[in-house]
């Protein structure tokens, strides 16, 4: 099976600059802010210390993709910390049913506990419900949002997957970040993206083809020989692994 995506940009003289300061000390301007013995920043304040809070995590960008497996009913996820518990909310995405298409929320979400959730395709988004006939057509797309148990939204993502009556469901291959227009120039620009399998690609602008050089996760195509402050549409192909 081929997936192809259709985005559409405009070309423009685009400046992005930026820098990162590192700083090992504590400037002076910063009035009572210390390290003590222990190499522990702390601040001061009528007599008293408070220290800085660790805020490390486990959940990582990857971990929060919450690494989708299928099985004979629908998805599971696991995102990596069994601390992780709160609500996941998830919908079927129509592609043809608008210039920018976005998940039908369903009214049931999934709870999220030690860090785990699963989403019953077959029973809870199939007839009525299944507004995209991915039962017709062998597959679809899931968007889903990830949110802790304070109402926080963590993570939103989207997820292919393909279903045979026999065999049940498939993770489909899908951009799963992206794309993105990047370094801009007067005649091109970089398309990046990232995949949830490690596939080639090729995007389509034109009627010219730019193609990856091996398989990976994450691409990088440079576009060429474009017109400034003029639109393009362009297509990405990937073969569905």
């Amino acid at each position: 099976m081929k997936r192809m995506k259709n985005f559409t940009f405009l070309l423009l003289s685009l400046f992005t600059g930026f820098f990162v300061m590192a700083q090992e000390t504590i400037p002076a301007v910063f009035s009572n802010i210390y390290y003590d013995q222990e190499n522990k920043l702390y601040h001061q304040f009528e007599g008293k210390n408070y220290y800085k809070i660790d805020n490390s995590t486990t959940l990582t960008l990857a971990h929060l993709q919450g690494n989708p497996e299928a099985n004979a009913e629908g998805i599971e996820f696991d995102f990596n910390d069994p601390k992780l518990a709160g609500t996941l909310y998830y919908g079927l995405i129509n592609f043809q049913d608008s210039k920018h298409p976005t998940p039908v929320w369903y009214k049931v979400t999934s709870e999220i506990t030690k860090g785990k959730a699963y989403i019953n395709i077959l029973h809870r988004l199939s007839g009525r419900y299944d507004m995209t006939s991915w039962k017709e057509s062998g597959g679809g797309a899931l968007g889903y949002r990830v949110a802790n148990n304070k109402g926080e939204l963590l993570y939103d993502g989207i997820i292919g997957f393909r279903y045979d009556e026999d065999k049940g469901f498939n993770i489909a291959t899908t951009i799963t970040e992206g794309p993105f227009i990047n370094l801009l120039e007067s005649d091109g620009v970089t398309i990046s993206f990232d995949t949830n399998h490690s596939v080639k690609v090729e995007i389509i602008v034109n009627e010219k083809v730019y193609e990856s050089k091996e398989k990976s996760n994450h691409h990088e195509i440079q576009i060429s020989g474009l017109q400034p402050a003029t639109t393009y549409t362009y297509k990405i192909n990937y073969k569905d692994g």
